[in-house]
């Protein structure tokens, strides 16, 4: 995945992806993605929370089967 993600867009796409796939590996992976970046504070922090909220949004969705 990190040769796919190069920007903020690509990160966003990925990441709304795997919350609908409930792929929470993913977004692990794109949390160390976003981590590496070169990017004010502000932007890192906000990244993150998102990244989080959606990983802790899966873990709280109901068995779909």
């Amino acid at each position: 995945m990190h040769s796919q993600i190069h920007t903020v867009t690509d990160l966003m796409t990925a990441a709304a992806r795997a919350l609908c796939e409930g792929d929470q590996a993913a977004l692990f992976e794109l949390l160390e993605i976003s981590a590496d970046w070169l990017q004010p504070d502000a932007e890192a922090d906000a990244q993150r929370t998102m990244l989080e909220a959606m990983i802790e949004a899966i873990d709280n969705i109901p068995d779909r089967g």
